[in-house]
């Protein structure tokens, strides 16, 4: 009888021995763990090939995608589908992850350590004399930039920078300034205009530095000078062109901090390290003077009484605060102390607010305008209300404490 290989019985041995080759085929196949078709390119069918043939076909394609990544590195993933016994990516998957959670928690520290750093420098600076910080950062001048490391992360928390608010209303002081320059008026009238603007808190013509129209700033506190390095760009088309950015500007800007900043920071050529309570500037020649969150020291009406002898009798001043460090705070069940969340009026009203206006008029100063529209800080216009200011007057506001974690 004729029995194919398989004990079958009624099939013919060509039949057997095709069900055997297919058979064979497919384990070939699935031991391999790639198509016949393909497995070098092409797309052709490949499988009357023998194995020889096959072997060669596969080093050869292997050779060649060698050859293309080293002439451009490329991922490794068609090379190792080739090379049963290559390490593949996916092995390499857990050292990956390992380091980068390594990395991350390297970062969290030192997060953690330049926040504590900067927490501990600014209740330093709110506690101690001007003189005496002035003279430790100019020992260590280190510390500024991990001061402002830490600050600029706090700000940047904040829903609007206090320096872009200031920006602007300065600047819209320029451009009121600018408009009245065309035209003509009568001394009255011009007699008029001064007093208006120095009730609104805004520099008049008469108040101009004697080189041009540009507007004096003295920046107290400056910290990197990002105030000089906005209101500079802001340039004046009836200036001539100059390589001198500040003669081409509406603004010509001095920046003062306890140090300049490092080596290597754009603007440190604006800053001119000094103690606050004594500026290298001569009476009379500001037009504008700012206080950006810098009223830091147990001596602040040592800087208010600077900035009244350095201001042109026509000049204002713009102050911006924390809210925290002149409004009340209340007493929750707990009995631990909470910010109220004041209305604009009832801020207007508050009595360390009130208590600070005072100072102010003893100061020689006048509030014209307030900005409670922020919730973290709050901008105060001063104008000089013709008082000479009180040499004995003291007063240290509240220290900005933030919170140890």
């Amino acid at each position: 009888p004729n029995l194919n290989t398989h004990g079958g019985e009624g099939k013919g041995n060509g039949d057997g021995s095709a069900d055997a080759v297919s058979r064979k085929k497919k384990k070939q196949q699935k031991q391999n763990g790639v198509e016949e078709k393909g497995d070098v390119g092409g797309g052709e069918d490949h499988s009357s090939w023998s194995k020889s043939k096959k072997k060669r076909m596969r080093l050869l394609r292997k050779k060649k995608l060698q050859a293309s990544q080293e002439a451009s590195p490329t991922n490794n993933a068609n090379l190792n589908e080739c090379d049963d016994d290559a390490p593949r990516e996916e092995e390499n998957e857990p050292s990956k992850r390992q380091k980068s959670a390594s990395s991350s928690l390297v970062e969290s520290f030192k997060a953690r350590l330049s926040g504590s750093r900067f927490r501990s420098l600014n209740e330093e600076l709110y506690t101690t004399p001007s003189q005496q910080s002035f003279e430790r950062f100019t020992k260590d001048p280190s510390l500024f930039q991990e001061y402002h490391d830490g600050f600029r992360h706090q700000v940047n928390s904040w829903p609007i920078n206090p320096i872009s608010v200031l920006c602007q209303k300065i600047t819209q002081q320029a451009q009121k300034r600018q408009q009245p320059k065309y035209g003509t008026k009568s001394n009255t009238q011009d007699s008029d205009s001064t007093l208006e603007q120095q009730r609104d808190g805004e520099p008049s013509a008469s108040g101009q530095s004697k080189e041009g129209s540009s507007i004096v700033v003295a920046d107290f506190g400056c910290g990197e000078a990002q105030l000089a390095q906005q209101l500079l760009s802001f340039k004046d088309p009836s200036q001539p062109s100059s390589s001198d950015d500040q003669q081409q500007s509406f603004f010509q800007v001095h920046s003062f901090d306890l140090v300049a900043p490092a080596k290597g920071v754009p603007t440190r050529h604006l800053v001119t390290p000094c103690d606050m309570a004594s500026v290298p500037l001569p009476a009379n020649s500001v037009d504008v003077g700012v206080f950006c969150l810098s009223l830091m020291g147990t001596n602040l009406a040592d800087f208010v009484r600077e900035a009244h002898r350095v201001l042109k009798p026509t000049g204002t001043v713009w102050l911006a605060e924390v809210q925290s460090r002149f409004f009340a705070e209340g007493d929750n069940k707990k009995g631990k102390k909470q910010k109220q969340h004041l209305s604009p009026s009832k801020k207007n009203n508050d009595t360390q607010l009130q208590d600070f206006l005072k100072v102010l008029e003893q100061l020689g100063f006048q509030c014209v305008k307030k900005d409670f529209s922020n919730k973290m800080f709050f901008v105060l216009q001063l104008v000089k209300n013709g008082k000479k200011p009180n040499k004995k007057v003291k007063y240290t506001a509240k220290p900005c404490i933030y919170k140890r974690r």
